[in-house]
């Protein structure tokens, strides 16, 4: 992919997190992120209590939560040095509430520098990807086709079939607009300018959007790698139907104009 190979080659330990809100595109771009093989486990929610309980299972066991920690810090770092980890907003409260758990002598420290005690490098300006979508309503519809279906992306099949449910639809989308609001008043709180990565864009320039990321963070990708995925787009015509839905039973509900896309978020 033209322009991977023009970051900088950086040897030190560092840490990259893609942060993200649910259906935001973040698995998307974790899974080409991850295909260089240079992002550490940036493709994992290790702070996920679900993803952690199957880690438990499957890898584990561990006597306890440090333990864990750090089987997450081995296994999810780089043999240079780079750590990587997807997360999302509810994740980010869950995560410390472990770390001032596990660090008694540290649980008054603020969430950045409990970050920067536990992970590799942690730096405001280069550590931080935050992944959107603009179209929140598509956004929503996604999500609750997702938790309905069970099919959080094109290889796990259909446990049950979706319908539309007006009170579920509107409450995942101010679940949405929250999480959205929460890691933009977290990332202004500790000074943090992340690299802000648009789903819509990342769809439409990714050759453009990759070398991006990889310049903002530092980390070097082998030239010429071709970063791939399997993912295949989930969105259907049902989608189309129940996003026109949605903005008609808002307007209808409220009477205050309701966004149904958000604008760039400005950082730093």
């Amino acid at each position: 992919m033209p322009g991977l190979g023009r970051a900088i080659n950086m040897t030190r330990p560092m840490s990259v997190f893609v942060c993200g809100t649910p259906r935001s595109g973040s698995s998307l771009l974790t899974d080409l992120l991850g295909s260089s093989q240079v992002m550490g486990g940036i493709r994992i929610e290790y702070f996920n209590p679900y993803v952690e309980q199957q880690i438990f299972e499957e890898e584990g066991p561990f006597a306890s939560w440090p333990d864990y920690l750090k089987h997450v810090m081995a296994t999810g770092t780089t043999a240079s040095g780079v750590f990587g980890a997807k997360i999302h907003a509810d994740n980010l409260v869950y995560l410390m509430y472990q770390l001032r758990r596990t660090f008694l002598n540290h649980a008054k420290s603020d969430d950045f520098n409990l970050m920067r005690m536990v992970f590799p490098e942690v730096d405001p300006c280069s550590s931080f990807v935050y992944v959107w979508r603009q179209r929140i309503l598509e956004q929503a519809v996604s999500f609750v086709i997702a938790e309905t279906t069970g099919a959080w992306n094109d290889t796990t099949s259909v446990k049950r079939e979706p319908v539309y449910d007006r009170s579920t639809l509107i409450r995942a989308y101010w679940t949405l607009m929250q999480q959205h609001s929460a890691w933009q008043d977290w990332f202004a709180r500790y000074r943090i300018t992340p690299l802000p990565v648009q789903y819509e864009r990342l769809v439409s320039e990714r050759q453009k959007v990759l070398p991006e990321v990889f310049r903002y963070t530092g980390v070097a990708c082998p030239p010429g790698l071709e970063l791939s995925t399997i993912r295949r787009r989930q969105s259907t015509g049902l989608n189309a139907q129940w996003v026109a839905q949605l903005e008609a039973d808002m307007a209808e509900q409220y009477p205050f104009a309701v966004p149904v896309a958000l604008p760039e978020p400005a950082f730093g």
